[in-house]
């Protein structure tokens, strides 16, 4: 799982990993990953690379974001591995 707290973060994520030429490993990494976001601003980083956000708090605060991030994420991992195995096994 990934919180993410800025759209600062994903930024520097995303250039740390086009200096290291690992852009591609990252984004398909994290499209098996549950991705939670602390509210809009991160969230439109994170779509701005071509992420996508799973879980964003009722309320955008560092708390919240941890406490329905451990609630849900099991239930949020199994949703995208069953949305994300046909793509796999078609060669996507």
């Amino acid at each position: 799982m990934l919180l993410v707290t800025s759209a600062t973060q994903i930024h520097h994520l995303m250039q740390v990993a086009a200096i290291e030429n690992l852009e591609d490993n990252i984004r398909s990494g994290l499209r098996c990953t549950v991705i939670a976001s602390i509210g809009p601003i991160a969230s439109q980083a994170l779509e701005s690379c071509g992420l996508a956000t799973d879980l964003v708090p009722r309320h955008p605060k560092m708390g919240q974001l941890v406490f329905e991030a451990a609630q849900k994420a099991m239930a949020l991992l199994q949703q995208k591995r069953r949305r994300i195995e046909p793509e796999v096994n078609a060669g996507g």
